[in-house]
């Protein structure tokens, strides 16, 4: 599953890992707009996502980065 696919399909991702963007935001240490802004992938707030952060976004929700990457 690709960023891309997360990102288009927030409210379902969210709802399908139990986890709200607040929630994700919290656990990961961001606020929650910036988690809103990449979700909406607004490149003229957010330029990008560091790797670190993906990693611990997929941490939260428990996506392997090898099926991640599978999408990509």
């Amino acid at each position: 599953m690709g960023w891309t696919y997360c990102t288009r399909n927030t409210e379902s991702v969210t709802e399908i890992w139990g986890c709200t963007q607040q929630r994700l935001a919290e656990r990961i240490g961001k606020s929650w707009s910036f988690i809103s802004q990449v979700e909406a992938n607004n490149g003229a707030i957010v330029k990008g996502i560091a790797l670190d952060t993906l990693f611990s976004v997929l941490d939260v929700l428990e996506v392997p980065v090898s099926k991640f990457l599978e999408e990509i």
